[in-house]
């Protein structure tokens, strides 16, 4: 499968209070690489509090095997009633430019509103 630079925003079905963002971050980060790369073990290449649109947050950074390279799952939980998150995956882990494309996403989505969905 050919993986550019892929970014989704969402509402969750359930709340995350900030002081379970980490655990809930992470978790769903691992099930969406599970999800997209079934045959390959991911690696946690980060885990950081964060803030998105004021709102407390939490990034996690999942490195998995894929096409003889590496791709990448990241997701941002936000903290909130209806906890929300962004989720990107790209191909290009070890690149630069498909990188800074996913972190362009997430400055987008902080500025404007300071929620991902409206």
């Amino acid at each position: 499968m050919a993986l550019g630079v892929s970014a989704v925003c969402g509402g969750a079905a359930l709340s995350w209070p900030g002081d379970e963002l980490r655990r809930a971050a992470e978790g769903a980060a691992r099930s969406d690489a599970e999800f997209f790369f079934p045959d390959a073990p991911p690696t946690l290449t980060d885990s950081r509090r964060t803030e998105l649109g004021g709102r407390p947050a939490h990034t996690v950074a999942l490195d998995v095997p894929h096409d003889g390279g590496t791709a990448r799952v990241e997701l941002t939980a936000v903290a909130g009633a209806h906890g929300e998150f962004l989720l990107a995956l790209t191909a290009g882990a070890g690149d630069a430019a498909p990188l800074a494309a996913v972190h362009a996403v997430h400055a987008v989505h902080a500025v404007e509103a300071g929620v991902l969905l409206g």
